[in-house]
């Protein structure tokens, strides 16, 4: 840029060339002002063994941070180090990444932890940017000194910080009287062990000084009678012990249970606490019992006990610190179809009043930072959870809405037509479901059918097959199961025989007549059947029945019968009307008028056939007729007599025998008329003539 300035500046006036300048300055200080880092405070003092924060912002401005870290200022040169790298503050420190927060935190600082701190961060578009100045940290020791003044002896509290705290003084580890300057006076009549504090930090008292009276110097105080923790996070429990400056302590412990004669086990070898408790001796006068991951069954009141190289030194504080341990849970309040109150509970009331964190579906709620919290109420599937500040790994089970619901017929078995069977509806909810609600899918509108866990039908029927699907509802919402099938079994019904025709059933043609049934399971088999005079008997098997080349002797009522496991049914006969074409019809109205006639005119050609035979018998066996008595004109009517009554006096002759018949002289049948006739004629006509 400066090389572009100089470029143009030879081309330019004076004027030209400030106005240039300026725009670059300009621009150079709205980069530099895009980037920044804030630390609000330029020291700090802190007791050994507390916890200290120091406040940070920064500013990235458009640009995407590729890399921060805190890193302690080094008098000589060299690469600073990121101190949660440092081994030095291992496990010790952390920094908050929320957005352009950069708090760092250090717990327990030693006196080697003193010194300059600073931050800084980088873009893809700058190098390192930090603060102008570090904070400087201050960590001291706590310690009293004592001077005497005629009748009383003057106490004073001294620490290495530059600025004048608020001080707690203790006498035999109980609290006497808090002190704006590091004084205390005490006379002859307040004997005992004091040591002090600073405000604020009470749990990191000095060690303790013995005044006037030996006997009043032993006691052992705790930092306070109850403590409730978060299971599954650790806790302190200190205790401060006092005894007279001549001796030495040999040995501490803790303990949880004391029987009288037997000596008290360590909690540190007690297998319920093994790899979970450490001592930490903080000060002379002051040891740590820490136990890490928490259980429910710790819940226990815990002792401190010394001994001293004194025979009879030894000291146990009475009562003890009493642990709770308890868990988050998340309640639901209040609601509405607008907004739901959540409220995160415990067992009982946490120590240090502590900041709690919410998440919505995993993901922080930043408005809520207390143990209640207002949220807007959602349709959709949603789950709410609690933690505290420090321990935001620790979270409570979360509450939502209902998921996977599920719908299920209740049944050993098939679902048969008249049984009654039951639905049974189930969802994972917390807080558990309020309602259940039943439905039917239907081509129109689900409606609803009841509301219950479970859902009833008696003397079921095939109406009731379908899909059905219940509701769960709770506080947060609802949710919906699959549809499950209820499927009722019944023998076949509503069975129908039709002729599948799409005119009349004529003669010679085909015809397939079939068969259809409402039947679950499907119908089996088919059968078919004519009803006729007999009992009907089987045609055919199968859902279709065909005939080819029909005649009207198939006309008549057809039925069918559909079987399934559970029964079978008759369907109502249907008509099979065979028709003939005109033109046989004509043939068979000839036919049969014409069958007839031949007939009778058979019948008619017979009798007089046998009639004229008769005749011509009786002129063969008789004698000649007298002339006049052959002819139709010379009978006389009175004395005719009945056909064959001339046969009566005619007598067999030896030769009319059939024993002397000749088969070889045998003539055919009608041999003896060819010599008859012409005389017969003859005759005939000899009388005529006459």
């Amino acid at each position: 840029m400066i090389v572009f300035f100089r470029a143009l500046s030879g081309t330019m006036d004076v004027g030209s060339r400030k106005l240039l300048l300026l725009i670059l300055l300009l621009n150079i200080t709205g980069v530099q002002a895009q980037h920044s880092v804030t630390l609000s405070s330029q020291s700090l003092c802190a007791v050994t063994g507390s916890t200290v924060k120091i406040p940070c912002t920064f500013t990235p401005g458009h640009s995407s941070v590729t890399q921060r870290e805190w890193y302690r200022v080094q008098s000589s040169e060299g690469e600073p180090r990121d101190l949660s790298k440092d081994p030095q503050y291992s496990g010790r420190v952390s920094v908050r990444t929320v957005t352009s927060d950069c708090e760092l935190t250090v717990r327990n600082v030693r006196a080697s932890d003193s010194g300059v701190y600073n931050f800084r961060f980088k873009t893809r578009s700058n190098d390192w940017i930090s603060a102008p100045s570090g904070v400087h940290l201050t960590v001291t020791d706590l310690k009293v000194t004592v001077s005497d003044s005629e009748s009383y002896k003057v106490l004073r509290c001294n620490t290495t910080c530059p600025y004048n705290p608020t001080y707690v003084w203790y006498r035999n580890g109980l609290f006497k009287v808090h002190q704006d300057r590091g004084k205390l006076y005490v006379n002859s009549g307040e004997p005992g062990s004091y040591s002090c504090a600073v405000r604020g930090h009470e749990e990191l008292r000095s060690p303790a000084v013995c005044l006037f009276d030996e006997k009043s110097c032993w006691s052992v105080t705790y930092s306070t009678q109850n403590i409730c923790s978060l299971i599954g996070s650790s806790v302190d429990i200190h205790s401060y012990y006092t005894f007279p400056n001549r001796y030495k302590v040999t040995e501490v412990f803790w303990f949880i249970k004391e029987q009288t004669g037997v000596e008290p086990v360590d909690v540190r070898e007690d297998e319920e606490y093994q790899g979970r408790v450490q001592y930490t001796q903080i000060s002379q006068n002051n040891c740590r019992l820490r136990i890490t991951n928490l259980r429910e069954r710790d819940a226990q009141t815990y002792r401190f006990r010394f001994y001293t190289d004194d025979p009879t030194g030894e000291y146990t504080g009475d009562p003890g610190v009493s642990l709770s341990v308890t868990d988050l849970k998340v309640t639901v309040s209040d609601w509405s179809e607008q907004y739901m109150n959540l409220i995160c509970i415990t067992t009982c009331t946490l120590s240090n009043n502590p900041t709690y964190i919410w998440y919505k579906n995993g993901q922080r709620v930043s408005e809520c930072k207390s143990a209640s919290c207002s949220v807007a109420a959602v349709g959709g599937a949603v789950s709410y959870s609690c933690a505290v500040e420090g321990h935001d790994s620790l979270l409570s089970p979360p509450v939502y809405s209902p998921k996977n619901t599920s719908a299920v017929v209740l049944s050993s078995g098939d679902t048969v037509e008249g049984d009654s069977v039951t639905l049974s509806c189930s969802s994972d909810a917390n807080p558990p479901v309020l309602t259940y609600s039943w439905f039917k899918q239907r081509a129109a509108a689900d409606t609803l059918l009841t509301t219950g866990q479970n859902y009833s039908i008696s003397n079921i029927s095939s109406q009731h097959s379908g899909l059905y699907y219940c509701t769960a509802h709770n506080q947060l919402g609802q949710h919906n199961s699959t549809p499950t099938l209820l499927d009722v079994l019944y023998s076949p019904k509503n069975t129908r025989a039709v002729v599948l025709s799409s005119g009349d059933t004529v003669e010679g043609g085909s015809v397939t007549l079939s068969c259809s049934s409402d039947a679950n399971p499907p119908v089996l088999t088919y059968s078919w059947f004519k009803q006729r005079a007999a009992p009907d008997t089987l045609l055919t098997t199968g859902q279709n029945y065909s005939i080819s080349n029909i005649s009207s002797q198939h006309s008549g009522l057809y039925y069918c019968t559909a079987h399934n496991r559970l029964g079978q049914h008759n369907s109502t006969p249907t008509l099979l009307d065979v028709k003939v074409e005109v033109w046989k019809l004509y043939a068979l109205w000839g036919a049969a008028a014409l069958v007839p006639a031949l007939l009778l005119s058979l019948l008619t050609a017979v009798l007089c056939i046998k009639r004229k035979r008769g005749a011509e018998r009786d002129t063969d066996i008789q004698s000649v007729p007298k002339p006049g008595d052959d002819t139709h004109t010379a009978l006389n009517l009175k004395n005719t007599s009945p056909d064959y009554d001339t046969l009566q006096n005619v007598q067999d002759s030896a030769s009319d025998t059939y024993t002397t018949l000749n088969p070889t002289a045998m003539s055919s049948d009608y041999d003896t008329l060819r010599g008859v006739a012409p005389r017969l004629s003859e005759e005939k006509y000899s009388r005529t003539a006459e």
